[in-house]
């Protein structure tokens, strides 16, 4: 059985700072964790296949048409700014304060 890991060491890991009351909770809670997956390591999987999910999961695909293809004079025309045929748009960056 490997060697029990403490919530001490983990919130160094981590450079977190815990009160003592929170290490106890917290070190409770961890060890039942474990003591849970512990558990499932005895059960006998003899069989049972490997599952991602529990329910089946299936890909809905549509196959790829091109729809409306030339639209260039509908977005322009929607367009609030245009200069030599590009779209033109407020600068992002202003002056600093």
């Amino acid at each position: 059985m490997p060697e029990k890991t403490s919530v001490k060491e983990i919130a160094a890991l981590a450079r977190i700072s815990l009160s003592p009351q929170e290490e106890k909770v917290l070190q409770k809670d961890m060890d039942s964790i474990v003591e849970y997956v512990e558990l499932l390591s005895e059960l006998d999987l003899e069989g049972i296949e490997p599952t991602m999910h529990a329910m089946p999961l299936q890909n809905v695909t549509r196959e790829d048409k091109v729809v409306n293809k030339n639209q260039k004079d509908a977005i322009w025309n929607n367009t609030p700014q245009m200069e030599n045929d590009l779209i033109t748009v407020p600068p992002v960056i202003g002056e600093a304060t």
